[in-house]
């Protein structure tokens, strides 16, 4: 009985050798119209305001960092005033929606964004803005 199904079936309606092998036809006709497309890349920023972390292992992470800076580099002709655990912080719920760079924010993907193009940032040696 198997047998007898097997030999009824009649798989697919080409062999897959021929649907791999099989050359079809076409007619390409030239596109008349030259294009070009050029745009800067940008660099899209949701930046958030900074303030107070809030875990004990991030405020521990943060005062072995502040520690290590102050040993490392305050001595001798270095002076770190203000180098202290407030220094170092974590990025906060709120969007910061201040100037970046003298750049407000723009409205990308319904929400509040730096745009910026990629080339101001990395291959400038200063960045000047009017504020």
């Amino acid at each position: 009985n198997y047998w007898a199904l097997q030999q009824r079936r009649t798989g697919p309606e080409m062999p897959v050798y021929e649907q791999l092998t099989r050359r079809y036809s076409r007619s390409v006709s030239p596109y008349s119209q030259r294009t070009l497309l050029m745009g800067p890349p940008l660099l899209i920023q949701t930046r958030r305001k900074a303030g107070r972390c809030n875990s004990q292992f991030s405020d521990a992470v943060v005062h072995k960092l502040v520690e290590l800076g102050q040993r490392r580099y305050c001595n001798g002709e270095y002076d770190c005033e203000g180098l202290d655990d407030e220094f170092v912080q974590c990025p906060q719920a709120d969007i910061d929606e201040d100037p970046h760079f003298g750049s407000g924010t723009m409205t990308f993907r319904h929400h509040p964004a730096h745009i910026e193009f990629l080339a101001s940032m990395v291959n400038a040696d200063q960045l000047v803005r009017k504020t």
